[in-house]
């Protein structure tokens, strides 16, 4: 299984060494803004399976929902 993404950096992060930006899983179309590579895993595993991998930023309101 593979899954597609389109990962949007962030130009100042990249420069400090991150992968932050948005991410869309192609798929559905689902956008997260991600700040780190542990945030865009998170962001794909919970797409696979949303059941096994809470959300860590539902109980930050600076982050956008998906």
């Amino acid at each position: 299984m593979t899954v597609s993404l389109v990962l949007r950096l962030a130009l100042p992060a990249l420069q400090e060494g991150r992968l932050a930006g948005q991410v869309e899983i192609v798929e559905d179309g689902t956008r997260r803004v991600v700040r780190d590579a542990d945030e865009l895993i998170a962001a794909v595993r919970r797409h696979l399976a949303p059941e096994e991998a809470p959300d860590p930023g539902a109980d930050d309101p600076s982050l956008p929902a998906s």
